[in-house]
């Protein structure tokens, strides 16, 4: 898997972890971006080993993910995938391996 598509994975988990409480970021990562009252984005920035940078925005009012890419040598920032996660958020499991949830609740007492 490539890492742009794990640096989403990793974001959507984020959203996924209550209310997105913030969880340290690869060493490779910057921080995200502190979060003024009332305002619902998160940022993380990376970069790869070509020097490109990738910059994930997670909105959790939206629940929506936004990733670009900024072309080092030109500084030119392109969109590379949006969505709304609200659908994703509201999957039981997706990709899931044994034990799934179904089957954690059907071993209750």
């Amino acid at each position: 898997m490539s890492s742009w598509k794990l640096i989403a994975l990793f974001t959507l988990a984020l959203c996924t972890a209550s209310a997105l409480s913030w969880t340290p970021a690869p060493a490779h990562s910057q921080a995200p971006s502190p979060q003024p009252p009332g305002q619902s984005l998160q940022v993380v920035s990376s970069t790869n080993a070509t020097g490109s940078q990738q910059i994930v925005i997670v909105d959790s009012e939206r629940r929506a993910i936004a990733v670009y890419h900024v072309d080092p040598r030109q500084g030119r920032l392109s969109l590379k995938s949006s969505r709304q996660i609200d659908w994703d958020l509201q999957m039981e499991h997706f990709n899931g391996e044994s034990p799934l949830p179904s089957e954690l609740r059907s071993l209750k007492p």
